[in-house]
């Protein structure tokens, strides 16, 4: 067989620039422990000290208390450590704020230092001063705080002061954000009492529903008689729907979401316990500083793109079910996530299987996210909780529920118009889909971001109170662009076979194909011009890029779906080995795991 040497040259090409892409970001890690001083790094104060909390509170039988509390230096400009600390502080990009950290200290073993101290202690407090910090006032002017700090503030400050005295020469101001006593009261919460029993009994119901289900199956299966109501709850044929392969012709075609949605799932995982370390203490905070001092740290720190697949699987798939119901005249919908989603919701306002309340960051981190759920878990269940009370919602990664759901209705309302009205389908959807993609760039352009949605180090630890996190990343109408170009496709799927669609768009879709990794590393790898270069946010280009990098991702799936529609290239060692991979019956059950 005589292949196109225009051909060989693709897939040669394609090759060699993954080639050089992995060499270029294999180079990258090999320079990221030397992107600045650590010489001068170590000299500043550590971002978070922490006593031994349970040697604190259990090493002695009298009463013993460990407070949390978070300390602003004081500006001194004759010290040479404050410059420093003024110099990595100053790029709020890059780096953490230094001039703020968290202490853990035991009230006793305070005391103790205060008491072995040769000058007047109270020479160590320190006033409250004005502080400029992004989310300082938010966190820590919190008025539920004041009966701790009235009584420990005083001490916690003299305390902190003598450390920062004695090793760094500097003063600051402490306030109390939480404490813990070995003396604390264990009687039952009545409400939590409640809703842990209730949610025992949901629970029990639902075992025993699945039980009485599965073993109606197993009696049916013996006795050759149907008993749909009840195999429904059946473990045995839930398993068989959830590993069994597809068997009709669209269901083979479209195996591989399942291995796209596993693994991209698995990369936004990892990208989360990455950015999950800025919100509790570590020692080697210099580690996630330097990461965006490297490309490859961008692709890390900064792969918001990602979660466009998710966006770009449910549009598809609605597109596909809709083009199924337009053919059949007929129209039904059920949303059948919530009533699992309502049992979750359940968990999450109870304390059952919680590890123990005796943490220093109980506080902060577990009972208020319990008590949020207490408060605000209608807005879940209504899908807006992208919209509302966003730095106090509910199991905040469900956003992205919300915002399907809500680009679902919006699509929804486009599909219905133009099935009413099909004179006019074609300006209908398209109406709807200039719309939806121009958004990205009018909130950028309104609001003054960036062209790429950007996170400091200092974001990502109060991540929920950041201006765009709540009005970009989030929003429904800001991701909807290529949920909306998914759904047409999947609308039009049959088109895409069509002699007239594949003679137009099989050249540039094969060759996006075979540049398909370098090409889908743009969006992310941009992001490393916009934090090390100084850019006019108002630029004309802003929103343009926004446009562009936003719905990259969505031409490149197409270019995906477009070639496995039509299987080209099957005898090509490229293609045979991504589909191999993609279609390999292992992804039906671990994309359920």
């Amino acid at each position: 067989m005589n292949v196109p040497t225009s051909k060989i040259a693709l897939e040669n090409n394609g090759v060699m620039s993954s080639k050089w892409i992995f060499l270029f970001a294999t180079l990258t890690i090999s320079k990221a422990t030397n992107v600045f001083d650590l010489v001068e790094y170590y000299k500043l104060p550590p971002l978070y000290t922490e006593e031994d909390y349970n040697r604190c509170l259990f090493e002695t039988k009298n009463e013993s208390v460990y407070c949390s509390a978070v300390t602003v230096i004081k500006p001194d400009n004759s010290s040479p450590v404050w410059k420093l600390i003024e110099e990595y502080s100053s790029d709020r990009i890059k780096h953490f704020r230094h001039d703020i950290f968290y202490n853990g200290i035991c009230v006793n073993w305070c005391r103790q230092k205060l008491e072995k101290h040769d000058g007047d202690t109270n020479d160590l407090y320190e006033r409250a001063f004005e502080v400029d910090h992004e989310y300082y006032n938010q966190i820590f002017a919190n008025q539920s705080f004041n009966a701790m700090r009235y009584k420990y503030d005083d001490l916690i400050n003299k305390c902190v002061n003598l450390y920062l005295k004695t090793k760094y020469g500097l003063r600051g101001y402490s306030t109390v954000v939480s404490c813990s006593s070995n003396r604390e009261n264990d009687d039952i919460d009545v409400k939590l009492f409640f809703m842990n029993t209730a949610f025992f009994a949901l629970l029990s119901v639902i075992v025993a529903v699945v039980m009485t289900g599965t073993y109606y199956h197993y009696v049916c299966q013996i006795l050759a008689i149907r008993e749909m109501l009840m195999e429904i709850f059946s473990l045995q044929r839930n398993y068989r729907r959830l590993v069994s392969v597809p068997t009709n012709k669209l269901g083979r075609e479209l195996r591989y979401l399942q291995a796209i949605r596993y693994i991209f799932m698995f990369v936004i995982i990892f990208g989360h316990l990455t950015y999950l370390f800025t919100r509790v203490p570590i020692a080697n905070t210099q580690y996630y500083e330097q990461k965006y001092y490297t490309i490859l740290g961008m692709l890390q720190l900064n792969g918001s793109h990602v979660v466009q697949t998710f966006f770009l699987i449910s549009g598809l798939l609605m597109g596909l079910a809709f083009k199924d119901i337009i053919t059949k005249d007929k129209f039904s919908f059920s949303y059948s996530l919530t009533p699992v989603y309502a049992i979750v919701l359940f968990y999450e306002t109870t304390s059952v299987l919680r590890p123990s309340s005796r943490h220093p960051f109980w506080e902060g981190r577990v009972a208020i996210e319990r008590e949020q759920c207490q408060q605000n878990w209608w807005l879940n269940v209504l899908y807006i909780n992208n919209i509302f009370n966003i730095p106090f919602t509910c199991m905040p990664h469900t956003w992205f529920l919300a915002s399907d759901f809500q680009a679902f209705i919006y699509g929804l309302v486009f599909i219905m118009l133009a099935w009413r009205y099909r004179d006019l389908k074609r300006l209908i959807l398209s109406i709807g889909g200039v719309l939806i993609i121009l958004m990205p760039a009018a909130v950028t352009y309104a609001r003054g971001y960036t062209a790429i949605y950007m996170a400091s180090p200092e974001d990502y630890k109060y991540h929920l109170l950041q201006d765009a996190f709540q009005h970009y990343y989030v929003p429904f109408y800001t991701n909807a662009g290529n949920y909306y170009l998914a759904m047409l496709v999947g609308l039009h799927y049959d088109l895409l076979k069509s002699p007239v669609v594949i003679k137009w768009l099989k050249t540039p879709a094969m060759f996006i194909f075979y540049f398909l990794f370098p090409l889908g590393s743009i969006p992310f790898f941009s992001c490393y011009i916009f934090y090390n270069y100084d850019i006019d946010e108002t630029a004309w280009w802003i929103g343009a890029w926004t446009t562009v990098a936003k719905h990259f991702w969505g031409i490149l799936a197409f270019s995906v779906v477009f070639v496995f529609a039509n299987n080209f290239d099957k005898n090509n060692f490229f293609s045979i080995f991504l589909r191999k991979i993609l279609h390999s019956p292992i992804w039906q059950p671990l994309v359920f795991i």
